[in-house]
């Protein structure tokens, strides 16, 4: 039952259009649509007025058709009761057995069959059997409707009674025995439909199937509902797709055409695939769109309680590690500097790991700004994402700046891109495995928020199983420096976010998997990547950076993407929302980065800080500038000659090359001793300034300015030095015995031997800033020595007495 163009179909033709094109008179024409509906143009001769030499004309012009007058096609006198006989199928004895006519008579009905209706059995298409035989053969029959095969759709049948299958081109629609619930029965109907527009692409399988009357629902009260059998035939390209990873399925749209609405059937239970043709037939309980599809057997999220786990990555790796302190959580600099940090998820001595492991880890360096205290460099903690989710890191309170470690993003990854990159809202997001930087300038505090985002975090899950695998399938990394297709995914992932968002501040997390589907079915608009990536491909191959073999992978690619998507469409992404209590679980805890400046060594106008004139401030240091005026004015002050003593007032010092000057207090110069004998002299005056650093020994330049002459002494003027207990029972030095290595220390009106060199070194320069700095006196005789009482037990210099925090 098909027409074509420039013919006319006689089931829905107007009265004028049929006189028109028959060349009927009006009356006739009249009665023609009153018999209606017919069959074929044979079923014309039904109509009065038109005879077997009108009828030929009419089929030799050509011009007549027919398809069914309405959707569904008019059922006029189907079987409902057993008493009659169905003309449509019966066979001659049954018909003249229930009719009670000749087998003759009955014959020739058999004969004129099919018939589109009751009142089509006439004289006039039953030749040689008269009307009154016919009435009576019409007076106890039924006609089961003709199967109907019109230019779209194919019609079929059915009854409660039997199994009935309707099937067209490849596509199948049975409804067993019982399921149809109208007792003169119902159509079945198949329409094979295109690919939506929506979907570019080789065209797949796609049909409307029906059951064109009541027959869902459990036939008892709590029973399981009706099931029929769909069979949708395979898609040309369904090799394309390695059997080992993806199974064929059948996609069931709901009648309302609401995605997600329908059957996704994939259960082995419910679906077969004919291993020769590839066809799937599935059990349905409701019908509308159905077509063939094909999953990925990967296809199953990562219950989203297990992105919360950590410990899943390394931690970060930083160039100039500072060290940390056993067991408390402070993490020293090689300059001296300190941080010292707090927070419940990170890794420190003290905290209770969190349920499924730390999320973060975490190390401490230098970092490229020196804008704090006193130039000193930033602490740079740097923090790692080590679970699953994806993780807001930003300012909280304080002197912070947060960023992404550079090189930890990778080379184009469209899912970090979709919840790390869009909508941010100035924040840094860092994905499973991402680091960030907190920098904290030297004197100060800061901190930070770094906690899972679970908004985001289910995205990334989401979208690993959706967006990333399709995207990783079309294996051209090259596209994804193409402007639009960027813009595309920027827009979609914008799309994608907010409308997630949207739905979850409505619907909470109960449906997340629901919510993620709908929002990425609305925001993936898979027409406009597929004219993106063929543009991009065609240019691609003009210009020879993309070869065939590549077109075809990408081409594969754009399948797999779209068989996706109409997976998406209906929501089967397994996200497990049993994670609200480890969600909730989850302490609200800030970072907080305390950076404790490291101890300047010289003071604002360079000279090196005494340690009497240093003390630490909140995360700084304070400089009594009073106390380092004066302790330097002490340096140009005598510790020998002056007066009397024939020797100019001054004091000696010595760097650890063994140079040494006298610093003379008149003209304020630095003497080169140029000679043993010289050095010798003038110890029996002067007090030494023993291994004087750099440091301090630019002070006393800074003091003195340019070098004056060679100094000199005369070696018959006798010491003048005080040394001994009774001419100086309060001294506080060194006492070296015949200009060494035996030496001594004097203190307390008592003497202790100086066991090493390194002992030595330690009362000369101490190396911590509480111990006490003493001058020496060198070539010492052993007679002004014993002038001092040894002392008991022994004392050092060397520890720290503070054992200092700083």
């Amino acid at each position: 039952m098909t027409c074509a163009d420039g013919q006319t179909n006689i089931n829905t033709a107007s009265v004028d259009e049929l006189v028109g094109a028959f060349g009927l008179d009006t009356a006739v024409a009249t009665r023609l649509v009153g018999y209606r509906p017919y069959l074929t143009v044979n079923d014309l001769l039904v109509v009065e007025g038109i005879g077997a030499d009108k009828l030929s004309q009419i089929q030799a012009a050509g011009r007549g058709c027919s398809t069914p007058i309405s959707s569904p096609p008019p059922a006029l006198s189907p079987c409902a009761s057993t008493d009659k006989v169905d003309l449509q199928s019966a066979t001659a004895d049954q018909v003249s057995r229930v009719t009670g006519v000749n087998k003759n008579a009955a014959e020739r009905l058999i004969a004129a069959r099919p018939f589109a209706s009751l009142r089509h059995i006439t004289p006039e298409r039953v030749p040689g059997v008269g009307k009154g035989i016919l009435d009576t053969i019409v007076a106890r029959s039924c006609l089961t409707p003709q199967p109907i095969r019109d230019a779209g759709t194919s019609w079929r049948w059915g009854y409660p009674a039997y199994t009935t299958t309707a099937s067209r081109d490849g596509y199948a629609l049975t409804a067993p025995a019982g399921v149809i619930d109208a007792t003169s029965g119902a159509w079945l109907s198949i329409t094979p439909l295109g690919t939506p527009s929506t979907l570019p692409g080789p065209a797949y399988p796609r049909a409307d199937l029906h059951i064109h009357g009541a027959w869902t629902g459990p036939r008892e009260p709590g029973g399981a509902p009706d099931e029929v059998l769909a069979t949708v035939p395979a898609a040309t390209f369904a090799d394309d797709f390695d059997a080992a990873e993806y199974k064929p399925y059948i996609k069931h749209i709901s009648p309302e055409g609401v995605p997600g609405g329908g059957e996704n059937v994939y259960d082995s239970s419910k679906a077969t695939v004919d291993p020769t043709t590839g066809a799937v037939t599935a059990s349905l309980t409701s019908l509308s769109i159905v077509e063939w599809a094909t999953r990925a057997l990967n296809f199953v999220i990562e219950p989203a309680e297990g992105v919360l786990f950590g410990n899943r990555f390394p931690a970060p790796n930083c160039s100039s590690p500072w060290a940390q302190r056993p067991n408390i959580a402070s993490y020293v600099s090689p300059t001296g500097a300190h941080a010292d940090l707090t927070g419940a998820l990170l890794n420190l001595p003290g905290n209770t790991p969190p349920v499924g492991g730390f999320l973060i880890k975490h190390c401490v360096q230098d970092g490229p700004g020196t804008g704090g205290y006193n130039g000193g460099k930033d602490a740079r903690t740097l923090l790692r994402n080590t679970s699953g989710t994806v993780q807001v890191l930003k300012p909280y309170v304080g002197d912070v700046t947060v960023s992404e470690q550079g090189g930890s993003t990778p080379e184009f990854d469209i899912v970090k891109l979709l919840v790390t990159r869009i909508n941010t809202g100035g924040n840094t997001y860092l994905g499973p495995g991402d680091a960030g930087t907190a920098d904290v300038p030297a004197g100060t505090m800061g901190s930070v928020r770094m906690q899972p985002d679970r908004l985001r975090s289910l995205l990334k899950v989401g979208g690993d199983k959706t967006l990333g695998m399709l995207f990783d399938k079309l294996g051209a990394n090259k596209m994804y420096s193409d402007p639009m297709i960027l813009n595309w995914i920027a827009q979609m992932s914008s799309c994608l976010y907010n409308s997630y968002n949207s739905l979850t501040s409505r619907n909470g997390f109960a449906n997340t998997a629901r919510d993620f589907a709908t929002a990425l079915y609305g925001c993936f608009d898979y027409e406009g990547i597929y004219a993106l990536i063929e543009r991009w491909m065609r240019d691609s191959l003009a210009s020879g950076t993309l070869d065939g073999a590549g077109a075809v992978r990408i081409n594969k690619g754009l399948e797999n993407m779209r068989e996706a998507f109409k997976w998406i469409e209906f929501g089967q992404i397994a996200v497990d929302v049993s994670d609200s209590l480890i969600w909730g679980s989850l302490p609200d805890s800030p970072i907080l980065i305390e950076h404790y400046a490291a101890r300047p060594s010289r003071d604002d106008l360079g000279r090196t800080i005494q340690p009497a004139c240093i003390s630490p401030y909140l995360y700084t240091w304070h400089v009594d500038m009073n106390c380092q005026n004066a302790a330097y004015s002490q340096q140009q002050q005598p510790t020998g000659g002056g007066g009397d003593t024939g020797v100019p007032l001054g004091k000696m010092i010595r760097d650890p090359d063994g140079h040494a000057w006298l610093v003379t207090t008149a003209d304020q110069k630095m003497h080169p001793i140029g000679d043993g004998g010289t050095y010798i002299c003038l110890s029996k005056h002067y007090a030494i300034d023993w291994d004087v650093d750099s440091d301090d020994l630019a002070g006393y330049i800074q003091a003195s300015g340019p070098e004056g002459d060679n100094a000199t002494c005369d070696g018959s003027l006798p010491p003048t030095r005080k040394i001994t207990k009774q001419a100086a029972p309060n001294l506080f030095a060194v006492l070296r015995i015949n200009g060494g290595p035996e030496s001594w220390i004097v203190m307390g009106g008592s003497r202790w031997p100086i066991p090493s060199g390194g002992e030595f070194n330690c009362w000369v320069n101490p190396q911590y800033r509480a111990n006490i700095e003493v001058d020496v006196f060198d070539f010492v005789s052993p007679a002004d020595l014993e002038t001092w009482p040894i002392g008991n037990g022994s004392i050092s210099n060397c520890g720290d007495p503070e054992n200092p925090t700083f």
